[in-house]
């Protein structure tokens, strides 16, 4: 089964599936295309007048790591021995000025990063985004109502003709897209273009998928560990660029006598099973890692 969202690493343009791109139906005007785009440069642009440069954020972690290991281990050799010698000290007191260098570099990020949110340009610049994204919405003919759902994509290669997933980076690369009905057909939209997937009634099934995963960015404004999200255990690494849940779901169809997926996490699924009438089913072979909890927002539009 392949996953409609699968993005090929050697295509010079999206990388998107033909079978993806045939069933786009609508996308924005070239100009408004060009002005998203400007607009993602200028993001860019304040995220990096926002930040460190890279070797002082390098030498952040760095000193963090350092300082931390250091400080640790002389405090532990002084507790086994009862007593440590002048190495172990100054060894301890290397690490404490390392931990005091990284909270310097730390509050310096904070503060730099706190005067590009204050600044006119900052805010110009995200109420130029939200009304161009209001626009972009209504040239496609996104409803005002259509939610947002997470949708997880893979990274490919093609090798001797067939699909190997690429194992750099997560398992998955997330991203929003609005999910809606138009004239019987399940729609997915982004802010550049809307695909017609197939009628709502044409969906095989809904399957869990008991996998342990990795995927790349969290979407939602509540915290992945608050709130209805808490109840799915998603975890995080320590610098939050990665993010770990033990189930997901496949959409099932078939699509030119071929059969696809579109794989979509438990949080969202019940938007989903609203719009199409299907229930997410336990998988033939394997185990859940949780019960699907039934207490979801209902998706009012559907």
């Amino acid at each position: 089964m392949k996953n409609l969202f699968f993005i090929n690493l050697d295509d010079e343009n999206d990388g998107a599936l033909p079978e993806l791109k045939a069933l786009e139906i609508r996308t924005v005007s070239e100009d408004t295309a060009n002005r998203q785009e400007k607009v993602v440069d200028d993001i860019l642009d304040l995220h990096k007048k926002s930040s460190l440069p890279l070797v002082l954020s390098i030498i952040k972690y760095v000193f963090l790591v350092l300082g931390f290991c250091m400080t640790s281990v002389s405090i532990s050799t002084c507790a086994e021995q009862g007593q440590g010698n002048s190495r172990i000290y100054t060894f301890l007191a290397v690490g404490i000025v390392l931990l005091i260098g990284f909270l310097i570099l730390y509050v310096a990020s904070v503060i730099k990063e706190k005067k590009v949110e204050n600044s006119d340009e900052y805010k110009n610049t995200m109420a130029k985004s939200d009304s161009l994204d209001k626009s972009a919405m209504f040239e496609l003919g996104i409803p005002d109502n259509a939610p947002e759902i997470d949708i997880f994509a893979q990274y490919y290669e093609t090798k001797n003709g067939k699909i190997k997933i690429s194992p750099l980076g997560s398992d998955y690369d997330n991203s929003e897209m609005y999910v809606f009905e138009e004239k019987g057909i399940l729609c997915l939209a982004n802010l550049g273009s809307v695909y017609g997937i197939a009628p709502v009634n044409a969906f095989k099934k809904i399957e869990y998928i008991p996998k342990k995963c990795s995927f790349s960015y969290w979407s939602k404004e509540e915290e992945y560990n608050e709130g209805r999200y808490k109840e799915y255990k998603i975890s995080t690494d320590k610098y939050e660029t990665e993010y770990y849940i033990k189930n997901l779901c496949s959409l099932q169809f078939e699509l030119n006598g071929e059969e696809f997926e579109i794989i979509i996490p438990p949080y969202d699924i019940h938007i989903i099973e609203q719009l199409t009438g299907l229930k997410a089913e336990a998988p033939t072979h394997g185990k859940l890692g949780l019960t699907y909890p039934r207490t979801a927002q209902k998706y009012e539009g559907a």
